[in-house]
């Protein structure tokens, strides 16, 4: 397993190392802060949109790894949202508060996960973490959506209707994108390689702005306010996930580098965009920044210990 320490800090150290850096560049004044706006809205609507649909685009998503990998995702962020949601009396808070940590427990980084799945595996690490954001992030941003939208109409006595919520959804441009290359991979639909060429080189600057956007979005001021049910939030998200997802994966017996992009899926801090969405739908946005900003910092040491020892388990072989 020691031989394995040195390729997966090669791995995780640059990822957060631009988290930094970016965290450096916002506090520094260095850039406006409407580059940082900006910049978020090209990652969401562009840059990233064109990395997922480029990927799976041309992908292989034949064969039985795609679909064990989804049975174990989809089943690990089942059983962590509702490992969450039995852990509301212990956390003892308001409706609105506990959503934010409920939310905190399953809603992943998926540029962590990407970066982290095409530096440890290259090229095929690279093709099954885009199928992970198709399969993970419709249900993510359901749950969170019914999660908000639920304790918005108990406090106006209305509830959301199913309409609305799939609207808010597919909606989503990275889940448009990563199902827009996915069915022209699976129905083999002719498409001209100079917008493959097109979308690849747009997408490459996906990654590495994204990281830059993690850490310019980190609120350290939101450390005051952590407390037990954001520690309870983090071992959800940090440890108890990626937990989750091995055991899943070893009672299906699935193994190899699709399993290995499973657990790396889980095992990143909560997602930047957890905050915007809950400040929007009304939540405890502070908690929700202060869960994500500790679990950013906390990510560093934990995903170095649990890809170690899925790494280990997965691929024995090494990498």
């Amino acid at each position: 397993m020691t031989a394995l320490l040195a390729p997966i800090l090669s791995a995780i150290f640059p990822i957060f190392a631009v988290v930094v850096l970016g965290s450096a560049l916002r506090r520094s004044g260095f850039l406006a802060q409407t580059f940082w706006d900006g910049l978020d809205k090209a990652i969401f609507w562009v840059l990233f949109p064109c990395l997922l649909f480029s990927v799976t685009g041309q992908a292989d998503l034949s064969g039985p790894d795609t679909a064990n990998m989804a049975i174990v995702l989809v089943a690990s962020t089942l059983a962590t949202a509702l490992l969450a949601w039995l852990c509301k009396p212990l956390i003892g808070l308001p409706e609105r508060s506990f959503v934010a940590v409920y939310q905190s427990a399953f809603r992943m980084n998926a540029y962590v996960g990407l970066a982290a799945s095409a530096s440890l595996l290259g090229a095929s690490g690279y093709a099954f973490a885009a199928i992970a954001v198709a399969i993970v992030a419709p249900l993510i941003n359901t749950l969170g959506v019914i999660a908000l939208a639920g304790m918005n109409g108990r406090a106006s006595g209305t509830r959301p209707s199913i309409l609305s919520l799939a609207r808010s959804v597919i909606a989503n441009p990275l889940i448009l994108s990563t199902l827009a290359g996915a069915i022209i991979n699976l129905a083999d639909l002719p498409f001209p390689d100079a917008l493959w060429d097109t979308t690849g080189v747009i997408g490459k600057a996906a990654l590495p702005m994204a990281l830059l956007s993690v850490g310019a979005g980190l609120r350290l001021r939101a450390l005051k306010s952590a407390g037990w049910p954001v520690a309870i939030g983090a071992f959800l998200k940090l440890i108890a996930a990626p937990a989750i997802t091995v055991a899943a994966a070893l009672a299906l017996g699935f193994s190899g580098p699709a399993a290995l992009v499973a657990v790396i899926f889980t095992a990143p801090p909560a997602s930047v965009s957890s905050y915007q969405m809950t400040k929007a739908m009304g939540g405890d946005a502070d908690l929700m920044a202060a869960s994500i900003t500790v679990q950013t910092v906390a990510a560093a040491l934990t995903m170095t210990l649990v890809l170690l020892y899925a790494t280990s388990l997965f691929l024995p072989n090494g990498l």
